[in-house]
């Protein structure tokens, strides 16, 4: 309503006007501004209206904005998982289905006919857990790992490759904890092999080339870049050297060379301080110095060796900086045989890419402990061999030899072991001369037993040198005997006691010649359901019940592995059930108190409004009745 200050004494008809002009003006805006209210149901639709409120509510409407991103991926995350553990339980309800038909085949005399239903049978179950293996969900391959783009399983030379990668897809849920959405087929069904662990620690040795961030650092945490403080005594001046920018050792190199020529150098696996006679070096400023292990003071004279880096073995580690003469390699799969010519290779990433090119589903990967190599057999169906040619070394040399004498006797025939008669011989060996001894393999554990047992027999039965050798095959794998002694005999390898450990071994057999060399029966084979329900088929059609007896053991096995895949599946989608949970409860919350600051109470808006109404009514009666007056309205 028009009001007029106290503070006017005169008051013109202009200044009249223009105040009641103002009042009018001020009326409306109030009553356009609750109008907006009204029609938005928001208290505040610009800044200018509460500025505290409005940035409250900006940081809410970000908050909540996230908040629902978050619980749009764990509602994706949760039918994901939803779909994995139900696919891992038809998974295991096929594998039940299996065992039945297995367990039924045994003891039971079965004809051919029936054993080859059984074996169709088997067949038409390994293609349904084929096609449970390569499932999706919106085109989300669930058991890939983290490549969920392509079939983790394809048909591979008569078996089944495993291209999957990784241990599973990330997404971001807003949790501390990460949680994977989909599985590996290592996890669900096997389909990996890596017993091929690296026997060699390959730690590399530094080279101006090593990245820093292969650096496990002298205190295992790795290389922080930074500043050092470098006092040099005499004279006693402090000099900073900037490392911030070092790409490699060679960077490290030159910029400690600027500062202070001639001191530092590399060594094979740390720096290398160079003291001169009555001087000394004190080197500072905390992380990057401790981390390059060479922190503190340094005043003996002469050449000091600081702490080891222990550079990781990665794919851009020289053979050179290994130390390794790299020569042939024989690698078996597939029913395929490639001796592989190595020495061309400069790095481990080119031996690497070499392996692959074979395309023979065999893979080498830098193990997780970042100083050996692993070698993987991708495919269920087939066993793979890694040997030496020609008496090299090369396999040996990388570690990836599958039989070395710490392989153990428990990984020799599929994971069946080798079965020795206890307390008694287990094989007798026949010379060429015609002279024996015999051999107790009792308490072999690894291949490495196996040679020194034969060798000790030897020795004791004729004396040291004994007049026959015993070690790994030059040529391939397997183990070997060499006969010295002379005589129109054959060299005899036979069983004792009914000891099944000559045969285990690829031991039992003869030759005319001098030389006997084994079968190499630890072929690492993938130990996965793939390989067990082929294996299985086959079994059921050869009619051979011992082999069918270990099968439905390793189907248990592979029973217990999806019961515990499914619980791990079932592990995080509730996890993820319980975070939709909280944010959703979180998101009422915030809700709340963002419609507490930014929505317009309606009943208070209401009453506003029509007391604008009434007061600019008022106002628009005042001011024409005060504009109508003139002189004439005050002559009586």
């Amino acid at each position: 309503m028009m009001t007029i200050p106290t503070s006017i004494g005169r008051f013109p008809t202009l200044l009249g006007s223009h105040l009641m002009l103002r009042n009018l003006q001020g009326t409306q805006s109030s009553l356009l501004q609750t109008q907006i209210q009204l029609a938005t149901g928001r208290a505040v639709n610009r800044p200018s209206d509460d500025a505290m409120s409005a940035r409250s509510i900006l940081g809410l409407d970000s908050i909540i904005s996230q908040r629902m991103r978050h619980i749009g991926n764990l509602q994706f995350a949760d039918a994901t998982l939803s779909v994995v553990d139900s696919t891992i339980g038809e998974l295991s309800d096929l594998l039940l289905e299996v065992k039945s038909i297995a367990s039924g085949h045994l003891g039971s005399g079965q004809e051919d006919s029936t054993a080859q239903a059984d074996a169709a049978a088997i067949d038409a179950l390994l293609s349904r857990i084929v096609s449970l293996a390569n499932r999706s969900h919106n085109d989300l391959h669930l058991f890939g790992g983290t490549a969920t783009g392509r079939a983790p399983l394809v048909d591979f030379a008569g078996g089944y490759r495993y291209q999957g990668i990784g241990d599973g897809m990330l997404t971001d849920l807003g949790l501390l904890n990460e949680i994977r959405l989909t599985m590996t087929g290592q996890d669900v069904f096997g389909s990996l092999s890596n017993r091929i662990q690296g026997a060699v620690d390959l730690a590399p040795n530094l080279t101006g080339q090593t990245l820093l961030e292969d650096l496990n650092g002298a205190r295992g945490l790795g290389f922080e870049p930074g500043m050092l403080s470098i006092t040099m005594t005499p004279p006693g001046v402090a000099v900073d050297v900037d490392l911030t920018d070092a790409h490699d050792m060679d960077d490290v190199i030159a910029a400690l060379e600027e500062q202070v020529p001639g001191v530092f150098s590399i060594g094979a696996r740390g720096l290398i301080i160079d003291i001169p006679a009555g001087s000394s070096i004190t080197v500072d400023d905390g992380g990057t110095a401790a981390d390059l292990g060479i922190q503190g003071t340094w005043d003996t004279a002469g050449l000091n060796i600081a702490a080891s880096l222990d550079a990781r073995l990665t794919e851009h580690s020289t053979v050179q900086s290994l130390n390794l003469n790299l020569g042939m390699i024989r690698i078996e799969n597939i029913g395929q045989q490639h001796d592989l010519d190595l020495s061309s290779a400069e790095t481990i990433g080119d031996v690497m890419r070499m392996i692959e090119d074979l395309d023979i589903g065999v893979r080498m990967e830098i193990s997780d402990s970042g100083n050996t190599l692993q070698m993987l057999n991708e495919v269920s169906g087939s066993s793979m061999s890694i040997g030496e040619v020609g008496g090299g070394s090369t396999a040996t040399q990388l570690g990836i030899r599958s039989m070395q004498r710490s392989t153990l006797l428990a990984d020799f025939n599929d994971g069946y072991g080798v079965d020795t008669v206890e307390g008694l011989s287990d094989l007798r060996i026949t010379l060429r001369d015609g002279s024996s001894f015999e051999v107790d393999l009792s308490d072999a554990v690894h291949v490495g037993d196996v040679i020194d047992a034969i060798d000790a027999a030897a020795s004791l039965a004729f004396g040291d040198p004994p007049p026959v050798s015993i070690g790994l095959a030059a040529d391939g794998n397997g183990i070997e005997l060499v006969d010295a002694t002379v005589g129109a005999g054959r060299l005899v390898i036979e069983s004792r006691n009914g000891s099944l450990a000559p045969e285990q071994l690829g031991l039992l057999g003869s030759t005319n010649a001098s030389t006997y060399t084994g079968e190499d029966r630890s072929r690492v084979a993938v130990e996965s359901v793939f390989s067990h329900l082929m294996d299985l088929r086959s079994a059921m059609l050869s009619g051979d019940e011992g082999a069918v007896s270990r099968l439905i053991q390793k189907l248990e096995e592979d029973i217990e592995r999806a019961a515990g895949a499914r619980a791990e599946a079932g592990h995080r989608s509730r996890m993820v059930s319980d975070a939709m949970g909280r944010f959703e409860s979180r998101n009422i919350d915030d809700e709340t108190l963002r419609s507490q600051l930014r929505d317009v109470d309606f009943t208070e808006a209401s009453m506003r409004f029509a007391a604008l109404q009434q007061q600019l009514q008022a106002s628009l009666a005042t001011t024409a009745r005060l504009s109508s007056l003139s002189l004439m309205d005050f002559l009586g």
